[in-house]
């Protein structure tokens, strides 16, 4: 008898079935008039038995046979017969119908469980090798291939949006220090009336129109804190929008005194707006 381990299933509620047809020698299946509704594959609940079954034919009588086979939607599928010589029924003969089977442990699972566990025994159960104290992990650092206790360091990126990197910081109460000859601002021209969104956050707006015309502090556009700049390189230019406060001219309507007058636009937030700074009028 030859030990393969292989992965069998057991039935929960397995009452006798019943044969249907006769089993011959060329039989290759097998079905029960007895309803096999009870069965339960105890590894995944269902009725549907997921490995390999042995049944035996005719238990408990001098025809005894034990069959490895698959059960599958009411057929049991035959694998073989005699199974690994725990019976020796003659296959030439014939298991009439209305003989009763059921589901049996095998010698052969029993050999199998038993020498799994005394071939574990020595490793697991009675270990006696030298006990390794428990290792640092460290981030960062590296070792030889196969025999480091350090964890790897990141190999991808996540990029996360400006939103998500001002709320962090918001929510973990911290302060970011940048060095001025790190950042770089965006310019833009425009040369008409000019509404301030999120793309413009940290950038300069050079006006360039040549009669006078508002720049618009929307009502949330930016994250409080976020600001824009802005300089007069021509005509008029004058903040507007419905929630200006400023360090200094008009409160409600700020505007740039001269041509390259230079102020910025910091949303404060809801319920404070904006503060309008620099050189206004």
């Amino acid at each position: 008898m030859a030990l393969n381990y292989p992965n069998r299933s057991y039935v929960a509620d397995s009452i006798a079935g019943t044969l249907q047809v006769p089993i011959t020698q060329s039989s290759s299946t097998f079905t029960s008039s007895t309803s096999l509704a009870p069965w339960t594959d105890v590894v995944n609940g269902s009725s549907t038995i997921s490995g390999n079954i042995v049944v035996a034919i005719e238990y408990g009588t001098i025809n005894e046979e034990k069959i490895l086979c698959t059960y599958n939607a009411g057929t049991f599928t035959i694998q073989q017969r005699n199974y690994n010589g725990e019976t020796n029924f003659n296959t030439t003969g014939t298991h009439p119908a209305s003989s009763t089977f059921v589901v049996v442990w095998s010698a052969t699972e029993a050999a199998e469980a038993q020498a799994a566990v005394q071939a574990l025994v020595p490793n697991v159960l009675s270990h006696t090798g030298t006990t390794v104290a428990a290792q640092d992990i460290t981030v960062g650092q590296s070792s030889n291939a196969g025999a480091s206790k350090f964890a790897a360091s990141a190999d991808h990126v996540h990029t996360l949006s400006s939103d998500a990197l001002y709320t962090f910081f918001s929510n973990a109460n911290v302060t970011l220090t940048v060095q001025a000859g790190n950042v770089s601002y965006g310019i833009v021209t425009p040369t008409t009336a000019y509404t301030v969104n999120q793309a413009d956050v940290n950038n300069i707006i050079y006006m360039t129109n040549t009669t006078a015309v508002n720049v618009t502090l929307p009502g949330s556009a930016l994250a409080p804190g976020q600001s824009v700049t802005v300089i007069r390189g021509n005509a008029g230019v004058t903040f507007a929008g419905s929630n200006i406060i400023s360090n200094g001219g008009t409160a409600g309507a700020p505007a740039l005194r001269a041509r390259y007058s230079v102020a910025s636009a910091i949303w404060l937030g809801t319920g404070i707006g904006w503060l309008v700074t620099g050189d206004i009028s």
